[in-house]
């Protein structure tokens, strides 16, 4: 069952994606998890749902490669593991045919500064 949709505009501004205004505001006639993944692959926008106490974050990078990502971790909150969404069992896009590889090579959470590192081989340049 999915928990929260939070998701950050281009301006940085955060939506509620689970509320029956977000799609309003869009002016889209679709909602939830099409929605979400619409926003992510064709506007920019980064959302993060929560998956029963897993969070998945997915990301469309603008202009050239990513190569790692650092997100800070809220207090209280510890990080146990970061799974590919491919290894994972998750949606993945059926039409690229490196949907199926990981991205994920390696990731380091250092809870004195709260930051997670997870690097990305190879660099990814399309939604992820």
């Amino acid at each position: 069952m999915m928990g929260a949709i939070v998701i950050f505009d281009c301006d940085g501004r955060f939506h509620d994606g689970r509320s029956a205004s977000f799609p309003d505001h869009l002016d889209a006639s679709i909602g939830g998890e099409m929605l979400r993944d619409y926003v992510v692959r064709n506007m920019g926008y980064v959302a993060i749902t929560d998956l029963n106490r897993s969070t998945l974050v997915q990301v469309r990078p603008a202009q050239g490669e990513l190569s790692e990502l650092i997100l800070d971790v809220p207090a209280g909150t510890t990080i146990t593991d970061v799974i590919d969404p491919a290894k994972a069992g998750l949606a993945t896009d059926a039409k690229d045919p490196k949907a199926g590889a990981s991205a994920v090579a390696l990731w380091r959470f250092d809870p004195d500064t709260r930051k997670l590192r997870v690097s990305l081989s190879p660099p990814q340049s399309r939604p992820f």
